[in-house]
């Protein structure tokens, strides 16, 4: 089931129907850390644990980030 959806997201990325990277989103999930990552347009998921994470250089042009733990993350600009 694992290996359908990666391939889903893959051949979706592949067509341009997503904008950031699935291999940066895994790669955020497994360390906790994915700077210079493209996350953009990436819909997170509510409470999602990127506590301490580092996400400096990485790309969160339309990412929705509105229910994530932030605190600590590094490379966020504040507005």
């Amino acid at each position: 089931m694992k290996i359908r959806l990666v391939l889903a997201i893959a051949a979706l990325w592949a067509n341009g129907a997503l904008a950031f990277n699935p291999a940066d989103v895994e790669k955020l999930r497994n360390t906790g850390s994915c700077p210079k990552c493209d996350l953009s347009q990436f819909q997170f998921p509510d409470k999602a644990r990127l506590e301490s994470a580092n996400l400096t250089g990485a790309n969160l042009t339309g990412a929705n980030l509105g229910g994530a733990k932030l605190e600590n993350a590094t490379g966020l600009k504040r507005f």
